[in-house]
């Protein structure tokens, strides 16, 4: 009988939250500026979301607190308390549970002193900017866990702007989907491709480089899939997206893809070496490893 009771409270408790209509909504939109640079506007707006206030918490992935030139805070409603990589919010007695937090934050130029200290910031190339979301797009957290709410993410850029990110592929303009309670490790895109293969259910975006790869690298990661499908005895995840990038070396497993580095001066014998051909089953395998 007390199980019973408790899992009436339980549901009824998860009911009366979702009735309240708890909601996050994050925009980040890709800004050009004089000069041709852009900023990242990052905007988030909740309603409902429940007392005690929560923290705003953005992951210090690439030690952006060391980097005074990475993030500003243009405005808050309600105020937010510190300065990161958690905030406060420090309602007034009237509080009506809605929060409006914007932040500007500023890519690194590619090859920059700031980029090759803090080479997992956001990276602005000739004709892209790139980025994880864990530095970029904030949670809201309460006794240090994700609070409970309907979560979207919406990207934005000129019409004419690609947006390539590791959530939903590719489009101009404009992205919009939900997001997980705790968000994951992404990456995103705003710009052209030097090359591309999305063809069956891996997806390779190349930006900057020297040399185009997207289609060799296509042709492997079909050819490893299987392999480490078979030998781990659980499937990958479908589509796999795979962004080649050139604002650093090495590269990068995340929760919705991988990164592959192609940085200058690499050419088509790079490609064929044994080093590089381990360097993407690596981050491949982050799948299975996490």
């Amino acid at each position: 009988m007390r199980r019973l009771l408790l899992s009436l409270i339980v549901a009824s408790a998860l009911s009366v939250a979702q009735a309240r209509g708890q909601e996050i909504h994050t925009t980040l939109e890709h800004v050009l500026v004089e000069g041709g640079s852009a900023v990242w506007e990052v905007t988030v707006r909740a309603q409902d979301i429940g007392e005690p206030a929560p923290v705003v918490h953005l992951q210090d992935w690439g030690e952006w607190t060391d980097y005074d030139g990475y993030l500003e805070l243009v405005e808050s409603d309600p105020p937010l308390v510190g300065e990161g990589p958690e905030w406060r919010v420090d309602p007034d007695a009237d509080w009506d549970e809605r929060l409006l937090a914007r932040f500007r934050l500023h890519p690194t130029d590619l090859g920059s002193p700031e980029q090759r200290a803090h080479g997992l910031l956001p990276t602005t190339g000739p004709s892209y900017t790139f980025g994880y979301s864990w530095n970029v797009i904030p949670n809201l957290l309460r006794g240090g866990s994700p609070i409970e709410a309907e979560r979207t993410l919406a990207l934005r850029a000129p019409a004419e702007v690609m947006i390539t990110s590791g959530w939903v592929g590719h489009g101009r303009g404009h992205q919009h989907f939900d997001l997980d309670a705790n968000q994951g490790n992404a990456m995103v895109a705003f710009g052209e491709w030097t090359s591309m293969d999305d063809s069956g259910l891996v997806e390779v975006y190349q930006f900057g480089g020297t040399f185009p790869i997207a289609e060799q690298v296509h042709a492997l990661i079909e050819k490893l899939l299987p392999t480490m499908e078979e030998g781990c005895a659980h499937p990958a995840a479908k589509p796999q997206r795979v962004f080649v990038v050139d604002n650093k070396a090495g590269g990068t497993g995340t929760d919705f893809g991988l990164r592959i580095g192609f940085t200058a001066g690499m050419d088509e014998g790079t490609f064929e070496s044994p080093y590089f051909l381990q360097l993407v089953a690596h981050e491949l395998f982050h799948h299975w490893l996490g």
